[in-house]
């Protein structure tokens, strides 16, 4: 269909058509403006949120080391604070892998845990079956993040692997 067929079918001229379209235009600009200024008046949504708790783990995690990190999860583990414990052993994992990762000279801004062991496992030398237990890590992490519940069994394994990744940092077993 042709715009002569359109046109003549419609029965509107090509200026009325472009007319509607600017009208079309505005509409949506106005609409989009009066969305965006509503909803900048609008207050913080309520209750827990992603960035409140990435902004609460970064705040209450961001000056311990890794050994600081790993000493406090055994305490919490021993004071029954299980989802405390796995957030401390996975903070500490975190630091020692990224500490490997950024000595390798790559780039780790922005990668949790699972991220940090998976670049290990494929670039390291040696066969190393770090991904895995680090991607279980991660989702122990989250799953205390959203405040599931952590058994003691969990809470325990989360500490004994970031043990072991302190002790694969530390022994220079990982080579690039």
């Amino acid at each position: 269909m042709t715009l002569q067929n359109l046109l003549a079918f419609t029965g509107t001229s090509a200026i009325q058509i472009a007319e509607w379209f600017a009208a079309s235009v505005a509409i949506v600009i106005v609409v989009t403006l009066m969305y965006a200024y509503v909803l900048n008046r609008s207050p913080p949504p309520e209750g827990l949120t992603v960035e409140k708790v990435e902004r609460s783990k970064s705040l209450e995690l961001g000056g311990l080391s890794s050994r600081e990190s790993l000493e406090q999860a055994r305490h919490a583990l021993d004071g029954n604070e299980y989802a405390v414990a796995v957030k401390l052993a996975v903070h500490s994992a975190t630091e020692d892998l990224s500490s490997m990762l950024a000595s390798a000279g790559a780039d780790v801004t922005d990668m949790n845990v699972s991220d940090l062991g998976y670049l290990i496992e494929t670039r390291a030398r040696a066969p190393l079956q770090i991904s895995q237990p680090s991607y279980q890590l991660n989702a122990l992490r989250l799953k205390a993040v959203q405040g599931q519940p952590i058994t003691k069994q969990e809470a325990e394994w989360a500490v004994s692997t970031s043990v072991w990744i302190q002790q694969l940092v530390n022994s220079g077993q990982v080579i690039f």
